[in-house]
């Protein structure tokens, strides 16, 4: 079943700004988490994969991913579906190994963002986990009152200017008055870790048939994606020195692991993705993306930057050996 949106107590956070889409605004508005459904249509043929983006219990398509190839690079296009805008690309190698997100308005030498196995050194790693570092908005003191503007671009916006008051007057007084009341923003690296995880189910009551059919799923050949994309809490001291991971042939190599990946510890996920494809689909997919919009708004990154980085998490997790078997060539 469908999960519907969450609706609490929280800032409004509208979308229509940054992707003009005419049904954004209404339908998550004043809603801390967003639940969205995402479909893969039935087809083998690369070119003819495509992703749809839906709010969860409509038909409507919010955005949508669909994959192209280059020279030298698998490319798939995040695109808004009320505007066709393109959002964000995923690029992959058609040989070797990575993933890395761009946004259109990266420079051109730009490597993007990448996503990266998490060494076994780590406190916080477990099979499969990959991490991904990107600027956010750093935490600061006070609070930002409700009517203060936010951010939903990557990176986030630099620290304004002051306000140079000389000689006063009514407008320059007034805008001294609201760099007071508004703190000013400040940027730092923030560390992400996607880990995969297991939902276990409780099971009710069954008659003798039900029981059969559970067994039958049980021993079915599936393989269960489900997913979260979690903050790094930092080490409330600093480490010394990074740790540098012991060279594996099965993984790329990779550099000095981050003080905050080395001691941190995860934080409440920022999206859950939940596996709900069927027993036995094949060439087709079905999953629930869940991603807490209380926690996003915070970062000054916007919420489609989250799902891009779902999305190509989700094809790595479907061919993780294909992704081992080509970091080892």
């Amino acid at each position: 079943m469908a999960l519907g949106f969450l609706q609490h107590l929280c800032r409004p956070w509208d979308l229509r700004a940054e992707h003009g889409s005419p049904y954004a605004g209404n339908a998550w508005q004043d809603a801390c988490a967003l639940c969205l459904n995402l479909s893969t249509p039935s087809s083998d043929v690369v070119s003819d994969n495509r992703i749809n983006v839906l709010a969860a219990g409509t038909n409507t398509v919010i955005w949508y991913k669909e994959v192209f190839l280059t020279e030298h690079e698998i490319v798939e296009h995040v695109v808004d579906n009320a505007t066709s805008r393109l959002l964000w690309t995923i690029h992959k190698p058609l040989r070797g190994w990575y993933i890395r997100l761009r946004a259109p308005n990266f420079p051109s030498n730009s490597p993007g963002i990448a996503l990266e196995p998490l060494s076994s050194v780590s406190p916080l790693h477990v099979p499969a986990a990959l991490y991904l570092m990107c600027k956010t908005l750093a935490p600061s003191a006070p609070v930002a009152s409700p009517s203060a503007p936010d951010s939903h671009t990557y990176p986030p916006p630099p620290t304004p200017p002051a306000v140079v008051v000389s000689p006063p007057s009514p407008s320059s007084v007034h805008a001294k008055l609201a760099e007071l009341e508004s703190p000013a923003l400040r940027t730092r690296t923030s560390s992400f870790v996607l880990s995969p995880h297991v939902h276990a189910i409780p099971h009710k009551q069954e008659g003798i048939f039900a029981r059969m059919a559970r067994a039958i799923s049980t021993n079915a050949p599936t393989v269960n994606n489900s997913f979260s994309l979690s903050p790094v809490i930092p080490p409330a001291t600093t480490v010394s020195a990074p740790i540098t991971p012991t060279p594996n042939s099965a993984a790329p190599m990779r550099r000095p692991l981050p003080p905050d990946l080395a001691a941190g510890t995860l934080g409440e996920p920022l999206v859950v993705y939940r596996d709900t494809t069927p027993v036995w689909t094949m060439n087709a997919s079905s999953s629930e993306l869940e991603l807490d919009l209380a926690q996003i708004s915070t970062r000054g990154v916007d919420v489609v930057f989250w799902v891009a980085a779902a999305l190509a998490y989700t094809e790595f997790l479907g061919d993780r050996e294909g992704y081992l078997a080509a970091a080892s060539d």
